[in-house]
């Protein structure tokens, strides 16, 4: 556990560091013993009383390895306004979820009822037609 504020410093330090980071990566960074990143953040990115916002949201992104696919904001040093948060797009959102079914759809057989999803991703992401016995 770390001392009250060490935690504050520790992210203000990444970021002027290594410049505009995602929650995530900012997650990483700290290790994966420290669990309140998130709500450190957000308390850093609002102005207080006594303190005044000392990050802002740079800009937005769509990707995260191994996440759900939604905007995760890119956070910077500063006391700027926050970038607007994009609006999702049905129609591509739709025609992505349209292409992943039909994917999944290719490769189905009785014998693919045993398979987990996870197994069923790997194939999908790596081409390959999915079996029971791993072969």
């Amino acid at each position: 556990m770390t001392a009250w504020g060490a935690m504050t410093d520790i992210i203000l330090i990444a970021l002027k560091e290594h410049g505009p980071m995602t929650r995530a990566e900012i997650q990483q960074f700290l290790g994966p013993s420290q669990t309140c990143t998130g709500k450190t953040v957000g308390h850093l990115n609002r102005p207080h009383a006594k303190t005044p916002k000392r990050i802002y949201v740079l800009a937005w992104v769509m990707d995260a390895e191994g996440c759900r696919r939604y905007p995760r904001a890119v956070y910077a040093l500063g006391d700027k306004p926050d970038k607007p948060k994009p609006k999702s797009n049905r129609k591509l959102n739709r025609q992505r979820s349209v292409a992943n079914l039909a994917a999944r759809a290719r490769g189905v057989s009785v014998f693919h009822q045993g398979l987990t999803v996870l197994e069923m991703r790997r194939a999908a992401e790596s081409g390959t037609t999915p079996t029971l016995f791993g072969g």
